[in-house]
């Protein structure tokens, strides 16, 4: 998890709904250690995130992003390809639905890269 602020809840949900355990740094300020952070997350091998700013940290260090997201301004009306890192697979939700409907997709782009 790279997630800053409260969000326990929701990452236990996930772990409960898909069946897999989230890593969790409780000794990590992800909030204001942006260094450790940073170092932490080039160690990584994919980064799974919506539009925060691990979202943007990640590719920019080179790392495998899926980037699970609305239709929006930054995606410069592409749907398949980011315009902003070669690292990056996208997500689009489709009109209507929540950004968390694509969370099934994420495995299959998972095991493709």
């Amino acid at each position: 998890n790279l997630q800053y602020g409260e969000c326990e809840d929701e990452l236990c949900e996930v772990e409960r709904l898909f069946g897999i355990q989230i890593l969790r740094w409780e000794d990590l300020d992800l909030k204001n250690d942006l260094e450790s952070v940073m170092a932490l997350t080039s160690c990584l091998d994919h980064v799974v995130s919506v539009g925060t700013a691990i979202g943007s940290i990640a590719p920019a260090l080179g790392v495998s992003t899926i980037l699970l997201t609305l239709r929006n301004w930054m995606l410069l009306s592409q749907e398949s390809k980011y315009p902003w890192f070669d690292c990056v697979k996208l997500l689009v939700a489709v009109s209507g639905e929540s950004v968390a409907s694509q969370l099934k997709n994420v495995p299959k782009l998972l095991n493709a890269q």
